[in-house]
């Protein structure tokens, strides 16, 4: 049940990252420097990265 309960926050974790990337890209106003975007796709590479071992341990979690 522990394990649970921290893939979930893992989880929130992740939307709240995304959410944030996702406000900072719809709110912004001037062209962005190439350093912005670079930093932007990283941060999601790594939520996505994050997202697929989330993915393999739910699937472990639940063949067991």
């Amino acid at each position: 049940m522990k394990r649970k309960k921290e893939l979930y926050d893992e989880i929130r974790v992740i939307e709240k990252e995304l959410k944030g990337l996702a406000s900072i890209v719809h709110d912004e106003v001037s062209i962005p420097s190439q350093d912005e975007i670079h930093g932007w796709a990283i941060q999601m590479d790594h939520c996505i990265n994050r997202l697929k071992v989330l993915r393999e341990e739910v699937l472990e979690f639940y063949s067991n």
